[in-house]
């Protein structure tokens, strides 16, 4: 039994903290003036792996420790187009996010995350054969997700 422990301990270390390529993001932080009514801007979703992703973007709200810097964007009206995509090996797409609605906000900086979530493709499950055990199944399931924060000043 604690072998086969062990063994689930290193399985999980592996597929937790191997990389395979993966996501990268362009910007990590983007910055605007808030002095129009809306405005759109782009994040750059890079796969640098072998396999399709399959991604998923979402506004996510402040973390507490920037919360007394701006007021969370995230309860205006942020749209991201398209949320869902699949990202080819080797390729690049682009998410644009709008925000509507900013001549009658006050003055000051606003701020907010963009999520971008990668999902598992095909979720993989493990068994292990024991001779005093008998099967043991376990499903691992791996979703990656990374911020980007959109800082908006508005004057």
């Amino acid at each position: 039994m604690k072998k086969i422990f062990m063994f689930l301990c290193f399985m999980f270390y592996v597929l937790c903290f191997s990389e395979d390529g993966g996501m990268g993001l362009s910007p990590e932080k983007v910055e605007f003036k808030m002095n129009k009514n809306s405005l759109t801007k782009e994040i750059s979703v890079i796969n640098n792996s072998a396999e399709p992703m399959r991604i998923e973007a979402r506004v996510l709200p402040l973390p507490e420790y920037a919360k007394d810097r701006y007021t969370d964007l995230s309860k205006q009206i942020i749209k991201i187009s398209p949320s869902k995509m699949v990202v080819p090996p080797g390729k690049v797409r682009t998410i644009r996010f709008t925000l509507k609605d900013l001549k009658d906000m006050k003055p000051g900086k606003y701020g907010a995350m963009i999520g971008i979530l990668q999902k598992e493709k095909n979720p993989q499950t493990l068994k292990i054969d024991s001779e005093t055990q008998g099967n043991v199944g376990m499903q691992v399931i791996i979703e990656k997700e990374v911020a980007v924060a959109i800082i908006g000043i508005k004057e």
